[in-house]
């Protein structure tokens, strides 16, 4: 009986091993969905539509972009977490999926449970910027500036638990300065009033204050990154007077964590290969994004890495979600 069951077993361990592959070599079988977590029209978006365009000729299968906005990417990400594990469901990650775990009490899904990674495509700069008529002009004189104003120097973010936000948070600290958060709901509000004089500053991502700094309606202070953007070689970054203080936005893809690991695989090189094409990497970098495009257990390490740093700032200063 023992030695019966015992093949049993085996058969079926070994009848897995030989179909996992076989199903991912037949993906994908029908049109696969690609969920963005914000309304159309931003870089998330744009960067969706050009994968799902490469995708498609890749795949011979049409890559539809749903998107799913609402309540900071969770009504996206649960719309991945409530499809079928066949990989024909697939979210768009930013940094909000690594955030929300600790911003949020009651998340509908686990996230490191429940969801996994398939590709880091990509990390977008975050620019503090200011009103035109403030006396900061780079970081040092912004850190001045912040030490003289009495009751501390006010920032604006588009919302409360955004990246920009725990930027600021990050800064603050490592400056020994006060800054008062001033959230809004979204980014393009925080820049009417940054613009008009009625906040100073902001930490917004890159791509979305680049348009007005062109303008003239803003000023850059600096960058969040460990050096100077290729195209802002004039403008300094806060680790060059802070070493270490380096923040940025990512985007990566998702699927359910019970989807097949062959399938995973599969879809995480054909993300990679899109990103890393010269025609896909030089629009993302027009928008002000730099291409990636990890391993799918790089992307998971990096999520799990991620979801602590923030959980310590999140913890340190209380902050609760709206």
């Amino acid at each position: 009986m023992a030695v019966r069951l015992a093949r049993f077993l085996l058969g079926v361990l070994l009848l897995g091993f030989l179909l996992a592959p076989a199903h991912a070599a037949d993906f994908p079988t029908r049109p696969v969905k690609l969920i963005v977590p914000f309304a159309p029209g931003g870089a998330t978006d744009i960067i969706g539509r050009l994968l799902g365009e490469r995708l498609t000729a890749r795949w011979g299968q049409a890559v539809i972009i749903e998107n799913k906005p609402g309540a900071g990417t969770i009504v996206g990400t649960s719309a991945v977490v409530n499809a079928p594990a066949d990989g024909h469901t697939i979210g768009i990650a930013i940094s909000a999926h690594v955030i929300n775990p600790s911003l949020h009490a009651n998340l509908p899904y686990d996230t490191l449970r429940d969801l996994a990674g398939v590709s880091l495509l990509s990390f977008q700069s975050i620019a503090v910027t200011a009103n035109p008529g403030i006396a900061a002009t780079d970081v040092r004189s912004l850190v001045d500036l912040a030490k003289t104003t009495p009751g501390g120097l006010d920032y604006a973010s588009p919302g409360v638990g955004t990246m920009t936000h725990l930027a600021g948070e990050l800064f603050s600290r490592a400056a020994g300065v006060t800054l008062n958060h001033i959230p809004y709901n979204g980014g393009a509000p925080a820049t009417t009033d940054v613009v008009a004089g009625r906040v100073p500053v902001m930490f917004d991502i890159w791509y979305a204050a680049r348009p007005h700094v062109e303008a003239g309606r803003l000023k850059v202070i600096g960058f969040l990154d460990a050096q100077r953007l290729p195209g802002r070689p004039n403008d300094g970054t806060f680790a060059e007077v802070y070493p270490g203080l380096e923040v940025k936005s990512s985007l990566g893809l998702i699927v359910r964590s019970a989807t097949p690991r062959p399938l995973i695989e599969q879809i995480s090189q054909a993300a990679r290969e899109a990103v890393q094409a010269p025609d896909l990497a030089g629009r993302m970098r027009e928008l002000g994004l730099e291409p990636i495009g990890t391993t799918a257990a790089d992307y998971d390490a990096f999520i799990r890495r991620e979801i602590a740093r923030w959980k310590g700032v999140i913890e340190a200063k209380g902050i609760k979600a709206n």
